[in-house]
């Protein structure tokens, strides 16, 4: 490839390590205290690293992939400081989340900051058709920057799996 890809996060998984190419710049954060989705320490913290990331490297467009909502968080800030392109991945909803915690659920901030954000980015994509309709239903002012951009399978390791373990019926593949 042509570019330059840094990535900012938490922590990549081991099994994940060894696919990243050699020339992807990965910065780790940790997050001491995950007390709720908004990640207040985590959020403080990336966005100082971000900071330096900014000073070091030419960067010129950005991904944010929710979850956790505190990558959305940070990446505001550095639209926000740094005015470069910015694509806001909604994976779950924010507002309406069933999985949120209640701080979540009850804070008014937090639609003002999913405007917010939602607003800010450049554009926002939504791994369901549902979900960007409900964005598109709160958000219709928005919504020409909204795109469906489908979870995926990496069929070849489903396959790989299943041919290298007993514990599947070889002719079929079912997923629970």
């Amino acid at each position: 490839h042509d570019f330059n890809i840094t990535i900012l996060t938490e922590h990549i998984p081991d099994s994940f390590k060894g696919e990243l190419a050699s020339d992807i710049d990965v910065h780790y954060v940790e997050d001491q205290f995950s007390i709720s989705l908004y990640r207040p320490y985590w959020t403080y913290s990336a966005i100082r690293k971000l900071e330096t990331i900014f000073e070091q490297a030419e960067i010129e467009a950005m991904l944010s992939w929710h979850v956790p909502i505190a990558s959305h968080i940070v990446a505001l800030r550095a639209k926000q400081k740094y005015n470069i392109p910015w694509i806001a991945h909604f994976g779950d909803p924010w507002i309406g989340n069933p999985y949120a915690d209640g701080l979540l659920q009850k804070v008014i901030y937090s639609k003002k900051l999913e405007k917010r954000i939602v607003s800010s980015a450049n554009a926002s994509t939504f791994p369901t058709d549902r979900m960007k309709e409900m964005y598109e239903q709160r958000y219709p002012e928005q919504r020409s920057k909204f795109s469906l951009v489908p979870n995926f399978i990496d069929t070849s390791e489903i396959e790989e799996i299943s041919n290298n373990s007993d514990l599947f019926d070889h002719d079929k593949l079912t997923i629970v």
